[in-house]
């Protein structure tokens, strides 16, 4: 099978198992053979849904609060996934996220500012004008390394925003959206056509795609030409990606939750999205 390669080029799985050979004194039984596996190049992504249109993001919460400042996802029971907070902004100004975690997208009448990242240095988001200022955070997991890092581990908007230095004192609508009912939530959205291309005032998207049923096999999920985001098989959560952060570039796609007949595919693209996706019979790493 696949073996994982150390920084001195040693096959980690051979180390491992001579160790494990001279440890026991005895022969280790042959490696078993490769589980069955299938390819399908070029599957088209032609549905979307894009998450900031009409009430779509009411439509994907599991929970909404109002507070006259936001508050950290968890303390209103959102554990991972996304979390949106919004508010009406009545001025304009600089902006300014003293405290957040863990990634963050900007957004003003949905057309996109900025994003922030925990480990960027603090700046301030000029606000052109008045509207509905939305703050997209995603959870990126917990740190279990670094005092510092390990101190806070809380996701969201931790302090209050400011708007030329002074706070923003306004209604805050926080909603989860940790898509822990994926198979159902996503059955029940009205897809479109898919129009939205480039990465031009682009904002988060669902995008969706089908295939037959090839082969009871497993098989790796491409997604070079993306950006950042997660991906689901069936509702089944695939994990994330982020090709601009390296050494992963596929996400392994069990067997058994590939369906007989019609399987529907769903990716949540953040940044910028690709136009088709490929399922490989290979992991791809470097």
């Amino acid at each position: 099978g696949e073996r994982g390669i150390g920084s001195d080029g040693g096959d980690k799985f051979k180390m491992l198992r001579d160790l494990f050979g001279r440890t026991l004194g005895q022969e280790i039984p042959p490696e078993p053979p490769l589980p069955p596996r299938f390819a399908l190049n070029g599957l088209d992504v032609d549905e979307e849904f894009p998450l900031f249109e009409g009430n779509n993001l009411e439509l994907l919460s599991t929970k909404t609060v109002q507070k006259p400042w936001p508050i950290a996802a968890e303390t209103f029971g959102c554990y991972f996934g996304f979390v949106s907070y919004q508010a009406d902004i009545d001025h304009v100004g600089k902006l300014g996220i003293p405290f957040f975690q863990d990634r963050v997208h900007v957004f003003l009448n949905n057309t996109h500012l900025d994003t922030l990242y925990r480990n960027d240095k603090p700046k301030n988001i000029s606000i052109p004008g008045k509207g509905l200022l939305t703050l997209f955070v995603e959870h990126m997991g917990r740190v279990n390394f670094d005092p510092v890092g390990m101190k806070d581990t809380r996701v969201g908007i931790l302090e209050q925003p400011l708007l030329d230095g002074k706070a923003l004192r306004t209604m805050w609508t926080m909603r989860c959206h940790d898509f822990s009912s994926a198979t159902v939530q996503f059955n029940r959205l009205k897809w479109r056509k898919r129009s939205i291309y480039g990465s031009d005032n682009y904002t988060p998207t669902l995008f969706r795609s089908s295939f037959q049923e090839h082969k009871y096999a497993d098989t790796y999920l491409n997604l070079d030409g993306w950006s950042k985001g997660v991906a689901w098989i069936n509702g089944f959560n695939l994990g994330r990606y982020w090709n601009a952060n390296h050494p992963q570039h596929t996400l392994y796609v069990p067997g058994p939750r590939i369906h007989k007949g019609t399987n529907s595919l769903v990716v949540l693209e953040l940044d910028a999205p690709g136009r088709n996706v490929v399922l490989q019979d290979k992991p791809h790493f470097d």
